[in-house]
């Protein structure tokens, strides 16, 4: 993380995929460090946790929480052997590299470690 990105703003949905911990480790510290030392910050996060604890439903929040986007595990598996389509494939590394997708790197970490069967 540079210097620069401590001035980035801090977005709803960053603060939603801080909740959800898909960021990464950067970000997530840079957010822990924003709301430590922004009163307003912490005001949004806290009424972003509300809006959840009644039951917002909104499609983008069911989205990230559901993981919709995500390629399954099987997936990973093809993509890990390069057995997968091109298309899919390419969408495979999109997820990874321009997402970033912090569910799915710890899932293909995870294959590659541990491989199946």
């Amino acid at each position: 993380m540079s210097a620069a990105d401590n001035h980035l703003p801090i977005t709803p949905q960053d603060l939603e995929a801080f909740l959800d911990e898909t960021l990464t480790d950067s970000e997530m510290a840079r957010i822990e460090s924003a709301l430590r030392a922004d009163p307003q910050l912490r005001r949004q996060l806290a009424e972003l946790i509300a809006r959840r604890d009644q039951g917002e439903h909104s499609v983008g929040a069911i989205w990230r929480r559901f993981q919709v986007s995500c390629p399954s595990r099987e997936e990973w598996e093809l993509y890990l052997t390069d057995q997968l389509p091109a298309a899919v494939a390419d969408y495979c590394r999109f997820h990874l590299e321009v997402i970033a997708c912090q569910v799915c790197q710890a899932n293909l970490d995870d294959l590659r470690e541990h491989p199946p069967g």
